[in-house]
């Protein structure tokens, strides 16, 4: 591809065409979500019910038995019934996973911006659980507050499709970094985002949160408490992708989290998020995916400064798989990992560190995965590293 072709290539008209013209698709409200949706707040159900209206669902009945004996929600032994699994996560959880898993599909659906695709849903799973958590703190209904923080930028969901969509009709584009195609996306997730909340017939709440999140006046929404909940998950969200670690301090500036308590208690929340989404992640995409991406998204290390080579053997959790590998080096911004097999982008992974004398597990987001000598080289950002386990990324960085 010449450089002349790339400039003759116009994507923002190109999606503007696409938008006017009503082609781009909108995926389907999962259908079995909203069965339960209706059970639940009847409130007039039996367990076997549930179970039932689960199960016709082969896909979320895997989810939900997933879910139930994944390490955010196992409590003891291993359940292999549908009903146990919702006894043990409860109906109104149960209702969200249902909405969550439905809709991740859409994430994980093939196509070149896979990596941005897991990225943007991961930040909405994150931002759902933060808006429920900071409702119910503040006596505000925590199930719409979950569905608002979940749906509010799925748009860019459905601007990453309508990306893949351009892209394989002009090839010409060309590779952009991951952050272009972000950037591109995050331009059309308000009206992507309305349209799709039309198409599905969602309560008018929603849309008034889709249109107003980034407002600065809420007065104009009849919810102006829950849209400064979902504005403020926007906020918090961000945060965790700029640090390894988000303290109380770090969130004194989120006007909206107004009580130092209140801040204390979303820092301790955000520790528990990566397993969450974790739980909530659907069939791995083939290990190869990774490496052709990382070819059309740019490969950039994410190591920074300070870096430090150093060797030490490591064991990682890859959704259902279990790898093992060894470190190569660590720095600032993440840590380098030499593993036999590929992973793909902005997949979560679970990492044991077998450093002396103290081994520790953390969280993170495989953000480069390379082909490298008989492997992989791959380069994980640590994310809402605790306390302690911060400490210890800083004594291996000294």
């Amino acid at each position: 591809m010449t450089e002349a072709a790339a400039v003759e290539f116009d994507l923002d008209r190109a999606i503007v065409e696409l938008i006017s013209r009503e082609s781009f698709k909108v995926p389907p409200y999962p259908a079995v979500a909203l069965r339960i949706e209706g059970m639940v707040r009847s409130k007039e159900y039996g367990l076997d019910q549930l179970a039932e209206t689960i199960g016709s669902d082969p896909a979320l009945a895997a989810d939900i038995l997933r879910c139930a004996n994944s390490v955010f929600y196992s409590r003891g032994a291993p359940v292999t019934s549908i009903k146990h699994a919702v006894t043990r996560i409860g109906g109104k959880e149960v209702l969200r996973l249902a909405i969550a898993t439905g809709l991740g599909i859409h994430a994980r659906s093939a196509g070149p911006l896979i990596p941005l695709k897991r990225q943007i849903w991961h930040e909405s799973l994150a931002s759902g659980m933060i808006c429920q958590f900071l409702a119910d703190r503040r006596a505000l209904p925590a199930e719409e507050a979950f569905v608002c923080g979940l749906l509010h930028d799925f748009g860019k969901l459905v601007a990453a499709a309508c990306i893949e969509e351009i892209l394989g009709q002009h090839p010409e584009a060309g590779a952009k970094p991951i952050e272009f195609w972000g950037a591109v996306a995050d331009r059309y997730h308000q009206e992507l985002g309305l349209v799709t909340a039309a198409r599905w017939h969602l309560p008018s709440l929603v849309a008034d949160v889709i249109s107003l999140h980034h407002s600065k006046d809420f007065s104009k929404s009849e919810t102006p408490d829950l849209l400064e909940v979902v504005a403020a998950s926007d906020l918090v969200v961000a945060l965790l992708d700029q640090k390894p670690q988000v303290t109380e301090e770090d969130l004194v500036g989120i006007a909206a989290l107004r009580r130092p308590d209140e801040r204390a208690a979303v820092a301790r929340v955000l520790q528990t998020i990566p397993a969450y989404i974790a739980a909530l992640e659907g069939p791995d995409t083939k290990s190869v995916a990774a490496v052709s991406f990382s070819k059309i998204l740019g490969p950039n290390s994410i190591l920074g400064d300070p870096q430090k080579q150093l060797t030490f053997p490591v064991k990682m959790s890859v959704g259902v798989e279990q790898i093992e590998g060894q470190a190569m080096g660590i720095g600032a911004g993440g840590i380098a990992l030499a593993t036999p097999k590929a992973v793909p982008l902005n997949q979560l992974i679970e990492i044991n560190a077998l450093v002396e004398p103290k081994p520790f597990s953390f969280w993170g987001a495989a953000k480069v995965c390379v082909a490298e000598g008989n492997g992989f080289r791959l380069e994980v950002k640590p994310l809402a590293l605790s306390t302690d386990n911060r400490a210890r990324w800083q004594e291996l960085l000294k």
